[in-house]
């Protein structure tokens, strides 16, 4: 991305519910993680211009839609969303 980002959302969508798995406010300073049973790892840092998540020991059960949403310094908003398929024993 050209410009900075101020704020990062990290969701996993399954069928019954949405978890928030972290979220980072820059211009504010803040970052959260939430209480997904799973230990996810963020890049949240004052001046990035792209963003990911590390899920340590992936298993077939992390499987499904996660959705990243973003807010870049300019205003500009974008929201993506992924399919992650692990399969057993990859």
């Amino acid at each position: 991305m050209k410009w900075l980002l101020q704020e990062v959302t990290w969701e996993k969508i399954q069928p019954h519910q949405i978890d928030l798995l972290t979220s980072c406010n820059l211009s504010q300073g803040r970052s959260y993680t939430s209480k997904y049973p799973r230990q996810i790892l963020s890049n949240c840092t004052q001046g990035m211009r792209r963003t990911f998540i590390t899920m340590p020991h992936i298993m077939a059960s992390d499987s499904g839609l996660y959705r990243c949403g973003f807010k870049a310094s300019t205003g500009e908003t974008e929201t993506f969303v992924m399919r992650l398929i692990v399969t057993d024993g990859e």
